[in-house]
């Protein structure tokens, strides 16, 4: 088995904001699992006071599809938006990559919905909602990113705004690309 010098972090883009090489447990204090995907799990994190979401991710599983990760950490690093969840930094040790992001606590849309009577939201809702995640795809788009997956489930309720999450599916594209299907 290689040693984690061999295989990371030179696979991984060097302008992301931290890569950390260490046990992220001796940094945070993890609470509960919020969230699965295809990848990994989603939990919460306390440091210094404050809560985040951390996506793990198997090691193993990340070097079968490094470009994934590649994707995801090139596009959460260039966000600054108040429509797209902040990243913070990465984590990795002999076998996991920690993801931190901003912890968004009201829910995904979809869950959020299926709890609304008829299980639908109001038109002033659904109006509001979809404004803030056009205004995050606005902003997505502005740095040349398309999301790709684009569902109720990445997309959480939190500070009186929509938020975007899970960039794993984003691709990379020039203006001049923009006409062209992925």
């Amino acid at each position: 088995m290689q040693s984690p010098s061999n295989v990371w972090p030179s696979e991984v883009p060097h302008n992301v904001y931290a890569i950390i090489k260490e046990d992220i447990r001796n940094v945070y204090l993890f609470e509960k699992k919020v969230g699965t995907g295809a990848y990994g799990g989603v939990r919460t994190a306390i440091r210094l006071d404050k809560r985040y979401a951390v996506k793990t991710l198997q090691r193993k599983q990340c070097e079968k599809d490094i470009s994934m990760l590649e994707r995801e950490l090139s596009s959460l690093k260039k966000l600054d938006s108040p429509y797209v969840a902040k990243f913070y930094e990465v984590y990795y040790d002999f076998d996991y990559i920690n993801i931190v992001t901003e912890f968004i606590d009201g829910g995904d849309i979809l869950s959020i919905m299926l709890r609304e009577p008829e299980r639908r939201f109001a038109e002033d809702k659904a109006r509001d909602i979809i404004w803030d995640c056009l205004l995050g795809l606005n902003h997505l788009h502005a740095n040349e990113i398309a999301h790709r997956d684009l569902k109720p489930e990445n997309m959480m309720f939190g500070d009186g705004k929509t938020k975007l999450i899970d960039f794993g599916f984003s691709g990379i594209f020039k203006k001049d690309q923009e006409n062209k299907s992925s």
